[in-house]
């Protein structure tokens, strides 16, 4: 029962983390279910489906083929689809009940391909499993099938892994960064969840990668095993100097000048995001933080005291014993808390999906500073 929501909505599944990270890509995603899962996706999950539809569909399964395990019809269904648009692949994303019945997703994709040409992957994601955990599946499968043999690397050319839009809801904080990017030099070979199938295969070309999220954290470390290509976590928020951020090692800042009497802040959210806030934080303000999250943890690059939150009462066990200063998380969050701390609201969209995300702080933006400057100056 750690999963039981009560006060809070379900968070983004793992179905629309993949179906969001494929989807720009040009590709034709087919998320195997009955429509229910399609439609959450697209009208809830997915910021940018309204701006910019993608070729995403749903096999529609009806009850006979989910009692039958019958796979003919969706693989008739795709095939059909790929003829009318010619994908430059194909990837299929698994659903709960599909997930229930044990559907091979590698097998019809297999079939799939074989009757198109069409290079075509089958993502086993369930349903069960956060946004994030569906990414990470989806960026795994992406690199054994496509990723190019080792090739020689070309001088400051960087990827950006795991920029996606329930962490980063639309495009501005990506703008953001490529312009800091480039303005030191850099320039952008794969942007995952942006770029084609044909520039992700290019990804060991890149001399650098700069993980943008927990969901890439996992990509990152095979890249640097098979390419030895380093990575950074820390993202270059309120600099736009980021040759010392490149130069540092995988894990986070841990700064240790902190004044002990200074505010103590709180951040729930991604742990990359909530991590590299904290780095600024805590450099500008002189304060000590603390970073919680509900997805993807890495207990090797943050710090001891960070840590995983289950379910809600966790939270609420941790809002009992602990007392802190500012609270910077999901505006949903806030009915957690006794109401005694400075709250500064950073909407997450795979937390709140459409309540609060027109209301989206970008993480590189004036505006987000001028928020830390009310509560911390």
């Amino acid at each position: 029962m750690s999963d039981l929501l009560i006060d809070l909505p379900g968070f983004a599944a793992d179905f629309s983390g993949a179906a969001s990270l494929l989807s720009p890509m040009g590709g034709l995603v087919v998320i195997h279910g009955p429509s229910g899962c399609m439609g959450n996706y697209t009208g809830f999950d997915e910021p940018g489906w309204f701006r910019h539809p993608g070729m995403v569909f749903s096999s529609l399964m009806r009850e006979n083929e989910a009692i039958l395990g019958l796979d003919d019809y969706i693989i008739s269904k795709t095939i059909r689809a790929c003829e009318k648009h010619n994908p430059p692949f194909v990837a299929l994303i698994g659903s709960p009940v599909p997930a229930l019945i044990g559907t091979d997703y590698e097998g019809i994709a297999a079939e799939i391909e074989d009757r198109t040409g069409i290079p075509t992957v089958g993502i086993n994601t369930t349903g069960f499993d956060s946004y994030s955990k569906g990414m990470e599946k989806t960026l795994a499968v992406l690199g054994n099938r496509f990723l190019s043999d080792a090739i020689e690397k070309i001088p400051n050319l960087v990827n950006i892994l795991g920029y996606n839009n329930l962490d980063y809801c639309g495009d501005d904080d990506l703008f953001c960064l490529r312009k800091i990017l480039e303005s030191n030099g850099f320039k952008i070979n794969c942007i995952t969840g942006r770029s084609g199938i044909e520039v992700f295969a290019q990804i060991p070309r890149a001399e650098f990668n700069i993980v943008t999220s927990a969901s890439a954290l996992g990509f990152a470390k095979k890249l640097k095993k098979l390419y030895d290509t380093p990575f950074t976590t820390q993202l270059p928020i309120g600099t736009t100097e980021i040759k010392e951020t490149f130069s540092s090692s995988e894990k986070q800042s841990d700064s240790e000048q902190c004044v002990k009497n200074g505010k103590k802040f709180l951040i729930i959210g991604d742990q990359i995001i909530a991590g590299s806030l904290r780095s600024y934080l805590e450099e500008e303000y002189c304060c000590r933080g603390y970073v919680f999250t509900f997805f993807e943890f890495d207990r090797t690059l943050g710090r001891p005291e960070d840590r995983r939150l289950l379910d809600e009462a966790e939270m609420y066990s941790l809002f009992e014993k602990e007392s802190y200063d500012v609270i910077i998380a999901d505006p949903l969050f806030k009915r957690f808390v006794n109401g005694s701390e400075s709250y500064i609201e950073l909407p997450h969209p795979a937390v709140s999906s459409r309540l609060y995300w027109n209301s989206y702080v970008g993480i590189f933006s004036h505006q987000i500073k001028e928020l830390f400057e009310q509560v911390f100056r």
